[in-house]
């Protein structure tokens, strides 16, 4: 992800005000990125909202910017001929991936997104084992 943090689906938050013009809305930390989009648009309705503080169509927003979900901007999704390239590497080590295990295939992941199996090697991020354990983006929480 190009040194950009990557976050759960959790919003961290947004203060009185934080995301809209009229000093209006706010969104409680610990809340679904989405249902907290969607109360700001209720409380302070549409034309006070301060766009660059939702989510982006890379799945990215805020400042510092960030990503919360799908990482659509760092790899080509509708390309599933072979496993997803890594898009991050997690705070573990691990390597994130995009969605796709093999031609045309998403895995069978673990509660954290997660499993064993072989990735394609790459120098960049010092991945030299074919099987490890690591992550995938998908297209429902968690992400």
């Amino acid at each position: 992800s190009g040194g950009v943090n990557v976050y759960g689906a959790l919003e961290a938050g947004f203060s009185m005000g934080m995301a809209c013009d009229n000093d209006l809305g706010d969104c409680d930390g610990g809340v679904d990125v989405a249902t907290c989009e969607a109360e700001l648009s209720f409380e302070c309705g549409a034309a006070n909202l301060k766009t660059t503080m939702f989510m982006d169509t890379c799945g990215g927003h805020a400042s510092p910017y960030h990503f919360h979900t799908k990482l659509g901007c760092e790899y080509d999704a509708t390309v599933n001929t072979a496993h997803s390239a890594i898009v991050a590497v997690a705070l573990d080590g691990r390597g994130i991936y995009g969605k796709w295990e093999s031609n045309g295939v998403t895995p069978t992941l673990d509660a954290c997104n997660g499993h064993t199996a072989i990735v394609p090697v790459n120098t960049e991020y010092g991945v030299t084992n074919t099987s490890v354990y690591h992550y995938h983006m998908t297209d429902t929480p968690p992400f």
